[in-house]
């Protein structure tokens, strides 16, 4: 069994074998760069798709009007792309054409970012035509060739030059970062689905607070979907750094943009998030809007009703943005719901239907609340989860329950 890099090795000297050129490129090259293990490896060579199906024994046509095949060694996927220089974007996405070529130089000249246009062949040596390296060392982010060119051909790239500041901790340099406000109104072409894409991988970055950062100051906030048609204010950004969650980024974002309460549903509805993420913020961001007390009793009564992930983010967000001091650990959260008796109705030694038989009431409303309300007594050890105390108490609840 190969290593995945030994696999891309064996893939590249196929191709070699065949007579054609063939190396590693992006951000695998990038990421070996800066001592991190890649997690794919692509390829671009002179051959082109139909050579390289017919060379390789296992490939799936993924991308044929692009150049692109992938060939799969072992259940291990590489993407092979063919050398190709690109038209015009007339939709500020995908070129309108690619014609293939035979120059690697011309196939790097191509890509977004120096460190993104490195080149490695199967005897490890790097082809850097535009810098790459250099910046890579200077932690610069810098585009090959005019950013301003760069930019206007995929909008999303200046995007993604925010979200690299916060996976590699590097400044931008400072001719792109003035092509990225010169043309942050271009962001208005790019789908909500592309946006949302990369603030994901932002927020799940080491440098989370520099992509926040670049987002306001560029203006990239004024001019992105879905937030481009909302009023949106210069703010202060907290160093918000060493949070391994999504889910508060998402939620400080939210807060930087001001979002009124009765807007935030359908914010949110606009982001078109997953919808488990999108039901957590709306609970996380009215916590944050009424929020937990300070006591043991108040959090174990809010376990009661919103799961200890989502309160995990709301402790954090009480810490690190309200800056409150008299915020329990996660480790007091993990012990307060670790003491409660029981967390759930169903818990509850009584059901719906002994309960209904002793207040000798028909069915309604009544008897779901007169179980919580047992539930949360048994939780907080007001009584204990006992069938005949549950039912002299829910009989008492249950007659005096009128609403």
């Amino acid at each position: 069994m190969y290593h995945l890099k030994e696999k891309a090795y064996l893939l590249l000297h196929s191709l070699e074998k065949a007579g054609y050129e063939a190396y590693l490129v992006g951000g695998c090259v990038r990421d070996e760069d800066l001592q991190k293990n890649p997690n794919d490896y692509d390829i671009t060579t002179n051959a082109t798709p139909t050579e390289v199906i017919r060379i390789c024994e296992h490939t799936i046509p993924t991308g044929l009007q692009h150049g692109t095949v992938t060939v799969v060694i072992e259940g291990d996927a590489f993407e092979v792309t063919t050398f190709r220089v690109e038209s015009t974007y007339r939709d500020f996405r995908r070129p309108d054409s690619v014609q293939f070529v035979s120059s690697l130089k011309e196939d790097l000249a191509r890509r977004d970012f120096t460190f993104n246009a490195i080149a490695e062949d199967r005897h490890g040596r790097r082809h850097d035509y535009f810098g790459g390296i250099s910046d890579i060392e200077n932690r610069v982010i810098r585009t090959v060739g005019d950013p301003v060119e760069r930019f206007q051909e995929d909008p999303l790239r200046i995007v993604r030059a925010a979200r690299f500041a916060a996976k590699l901790g590097f400044q931008i340099n400072h001719s792109c970062y003035e092509a990225m406000v010169q043309c942050a109104p271009l962001c208005i072409h790019l789908s909500v689905e592309r946006v949302t894409a990369e603030l994901q991988k932002m927020w799940e970055s080491p440098y989370p607070t520099l992509g926040l950062r670049l987002l306001f100051d560029t203006p990239l906030c004024n001019y992105l979907p879905p937030f481009h048609s909302w009023e949106v204010h210069q703010v202060k950004i907290k160093d918000v750094d060493g949070i391994r969650n999504p889910l508060f980024y998402w939620l400080y974002l939210l807060f930087l943009l001001d979002i009124k309460p009765v807007d935030i549903e359908e914010r949110l509805t606009a982001f078109r998030l997953p919808n488990r993420i999108k039901k957590q913020l709306l609970v996380a961001f009215q916590l944050i809007i009424k929020p937990i007390g300070a006591t043991s009793m108040a959090w174990k009564e809010a376990m009661l009703t919103y799961d200890l992930s989502t309160l995990f983010v709301v402790r954090q967000f009480y810490e690190r943005i309200w800056m409150q001091e008299a915020v329990p650990t996660e480790e007091d959260l993990n012990q307060w719901y670790a003491e409660m008796p029981i967390h759930h109705v169903r818990e509850l030694v009584i059901d719906g239907a002994s309960l209904q038989k002793t207040v000798n009431r028909k069915a309604g409303a009544w008897l779901g609340r007169t179980l919580k309300a047992l539930c949360r007594r048994v939780a907080l050890e007001e009584i204990a989860n006992d069938e005949q105390v549950l039912l002299k108490v829910g009989y008492e609840i249950g007659k005096s329950d009128q609403a």
